[in-house]
């Protein structure tokens, strides 16, 4: 009979439990014990996933693994949902993360392709298989082109008049 008085407040935590959350969840299930590169804005990244519907997670609308290839993508440039560019974020290659991402950073109220209705939370379990940093061209410093100075010419100092010679005869005289 004690165990009934208590039934109202286990459903009530599972059902508390069961709302989807509003913000991005990430959660690293599997870390490796050396990570040289962390995935960043610009990479080029491959990732195995699996999506699953938060409301339904028995079921995957989609996984890279039935392809037998992870999804290759350039982290953080808007071409996957924001979700994804900003739960990818700093994984190192072997890493693993489950991603639970809200409508407003997945397929919002449209939804997509008739497999993910408007509204949903999505589910990922992803894995980073590969990151291949994109360092940013550097350009050759173009060479400085000088404008030629103009000439300034110095004054030339005012030509003395010469004096004239004096002879040792005139000398007397004066």
């Amino acid at each position: 009979m004690r165990l009934l008085n208590w039934l109202p407040l286990f459903l009530a935590a599972a059902a508390f439990a069961a709302e989807p959350p509003t913000e991005l969840v990430v959660e690293t299930t599997h870390l490796p014990a050396e990570c040289p590169i962390k995935a960043q804005k610009g990479d080029e990244i491959q990732v195995h996933y699996t999506g699953t519907l938060f409301d339904d997670p028995s079921e995957p609308f989609d996984s890279s693994h039935n392809r037998n290839a992870p999804l290759g993508i350039t982290l953080g440039i808007g071409q996957v949902i924001k979700g994804w560019d900003q739960g990818l974020l700093g994984m190192c290659v072997g890493e693993k993360r489950h991603l639970i991402i809200p409508p407003n950073l997945a397929y919002g109220s449209r939804g997509a392709g008739g497999v993910i209705p408007g509204g949903a939370t999505l589910v990922f379990e992803t894995e980073m298989v590969a990151i291949n940093r994109r360092e940013p061209e550097v350009k050759e410093p173009e060479p400085e082109v000088k404008e030629p100075e103009p000439e300034v010419k110095e004054p030339e100092p005012e030509a003395k008049e010469p004096e004239p010679e004096v002879k040792e005869s005139e000398r007397d005289e004066l």
